[in-house]
Order: C-alpha cells, then sequence, then structure tokens
C-alpha cells in the first residue's frame, strides 16, 4: 500500500493556517467523545480533530479529511508506542505523521512516530486543555475563542 501522503504533504497540511468551522461547548463529564471540525482559512481544505477523555487515557487525533490520515497525534496515558528502530516510547507522547516510518516498519498499517513529551512546542502534560492547546498551535490553527472545555462544570479552556 502507497500511502496518500508524502511528509512534505502532510507537513504543508499542517502548516496551512486554519480556523475552527464552529464553536465547540465540549462538556467532558458527559461528553468524553467527540470531534472538533476544522477547515483552513482558504476554506478549500478540511481537518478534524477527535478527541477522547478518560482518567488517565487522554487521547487527540488531528487528521485530514480527504485522505484520513493522522497528521498529529497527542496520547497521554501509560501505554507505549514501538517505532521501527526499536526505540520504545512509553506515557505520555506525540505521534506524528512520518513517511520514512512508514516505510521502516514496512506493516502496511504504522506511518506515524511517536516522540515523549515534552516534544517541540509540545509540553510535558496530564491535562486535556494544556494538550488541546498545544495541538491547535502546532496545527496552526487560529483559536478565536471558539472552544471551550468544561470539567465538572469548571471552565478549563
Amino acid at each position: 500500500m502507497v500511502l496518500a501522503l508524502t511528509d512534505k504533504q502532510a507537513q504543508d497540511l499542517i502548516n496551512l493556517a486554519k480556523v475552527i468551522l464552529k464553536k465547540c461547548d465540549i462538556n467532558l463529564d458527559t461528553s468524553p467523545v467527540g470531534k472538533i471540525l476544522i477547515s483552513s482559512k482558504s476554506g478549500k481544505h478540511k481537518f478534524n480533530l477527535y478527541y477522547r477523555y478518560k482518567l488517565n487515557d487522554i487521547h487527540l487525533n488531528f487528521t485530514d479529511d480527504k485522505t484520513k490520515l493522522t497528521l498529529v497525534r497527542i496520547n497521554l496515558d501509560t501505554k507505549f508506542h514501538k517505532n521501527a528502530d526499536k526505540e520504545i516510547i512509553r506515557g505520555n507522547r506525540v505521534e506524528l505523521f512520518s513517511e520514512k516510518e512508514y516505510n521502516q516498519k514496512n506493516d502496511g498499517f504504522t506511518y506515524w512516530k511517536a516522540y515523549k513529551l515534552p516534544y517541540k512546542s509540545f509540553k510535558k502534560t496530564d491535562d486535556f486543555s494544556d494538550a488541546l492547546n498545544s495541538l491547535l498551535t502546532y496545527a496552526n490553527v487560529v483559536k478565536s475563542n471558539k472552544v471551550n472545555v468544561y470539567f465538572n462544570l469548571i471552565k478549563v479552556l
């Protein structure tokens, strides 16, 4: 199988200026799983940010809508990811699209490489709001106060 994106194309998609399409009020108590719709500022390209919140098991998955491929994923949990070079990344980590990793892993599935947090602009955190902010910043999403996150009826973002 050939990947639908190259590293350069994935990086170009990440670097596009983006906006959140509609105001999101996320109540993690009642809606611990969901999706945030994101678009390039030009409106020509769509993205999805899937989130899942459970105690000690938080996932944020930023995907390209056209190819459905993950561009950036943050995992805040106690699990691990084994990179193609056999390095095991345990615990909180960021996973980035990598054509090279896909070719080296050669399992027909894994196209991302994991890095232990902190990494680049991603902070070391266990907090949903901090991780969400890091991901939105890295993916060049202009927030415009369109995402409100609530937990135990307290606004945390």
